[in-house]
């Protein structure tokens, strides 16, 4: 005996060993390549990333402007761009309000004889609210801040604090209303300030030539990696055939090295400075 199976077809029913009951068909997928897929998920995944850093600011923007959106409102135009351009500037931007019209003591004993160069910012609280050329230091400060920080390494004088450089250009008329600083400063100021100072041609070997002979280096930039307009920076160093920055205005550009073909385009003038004779 067996198990019987019922069979339905056309209203009759039969009764069939289980064996020759009729199978259903299996039809077998297709297998589709998962490599259209991965290629999508990277390219997501690319534009994700890509664009998280910009919704990041546009966010954090979004964040500050909601939660007090008339103070920013009223900030003045070029600290809103400083805050929406240099990320390291925001909280010298956000701080106004509550600042701007404070004396801070600035020290800067700590750089007494460390044998490296200080890295100094423009827009420092201590002296970035400060008038500076026409408007506040903390945008058109970068000349006298990089003459700061090469006097301090060159000489050990901490007393000569950006601001205090500042003061000196306004007095001696280094200081040009809506452009900056005179290119005269890195000359005939520094020299007043105690350095010996020079114009260097722009060659490699020359700069490279100056920096291990003791002295640094001071550009001026035009438009490109450091600017929109015009820049000082401070060249420290010579390393792995690169030079070591310090930026007045970014940390992260000083953070990293840059090669003579990096900077050779931007460059509009330089000058060696060493410390007095």
């Amino acid at each position: 005996m067996y198990d019987r199976t019922t069979y339905r077809q056309q209203g009759t029913f039969y009764e069939l060993p289980p064996d020759a009951a009729p199978r259903r068909r299996r039809h077998r997928r297709k297998r589709r390549s998962v490599w259209p897929r991965l290629l999508l998920v990277a390219i997501v995944g690319l534009l994700l990333w890509r664009g998280l850093p910009v919704l990041g600011d546009q966010l954090a923007r979004l964040e500050l402007r909601a939660q007090e959106p008339e103070r920013f409102s009223e900030l003045p135009e070029n600290l809103q761009a400083l805050w929406e351009k240099n990320e390291d500037a925001r909280g010298f931007v956000e701080d106004y309000w509550e600042k701007k019209d404070q004396t801070f003591s600035v020290d800067l004993s700590e750089y007494a004889g460390s044998g490296t160069v200080p890295l100094l910012m423009q827009w420092d609280e201590r002296w970035g609210y400060n008038t500076y050329s026409g408007d506040l230091m903390g945008l058109t400060g970068c000349g006298p801040t990089c003459l700061a920080m090469a006097a301090i390494y060159l000489t050990g004088d901490t007393s000569l604090d950006p601001y205090t450089v500042a003061q000196f250009a306004e007095t001696n008329g280094y200081a040009v209303p809506g452009s900056g600083t005179a290119w005269a400063l890195m000359t005939d100021g520094a020299e007043t300030l105690g350095l010996t100072a020079r114009e260097l041609p722009l060659d490699e070997n020359s700069m490279v030539t100056a920096l291990e002979g003791g002295e640094l280096v001071i550009c001026v930039m035009g438009p490109g990696d450091f600017t929109d307009s015009g820049h000082f920076i401070v060249l420290t160093g010579c390393q792995d055939g690169a030079f070591t920055v310090n930026d007045p205005n970014s940390y992260a550009r000083s953070e990293r090295t840059w090669t003579f073909d990096d900077l050779q385009y931007q460059v509009k003038n330089l000058w060696a400075l060493g410390a007095p004779a």
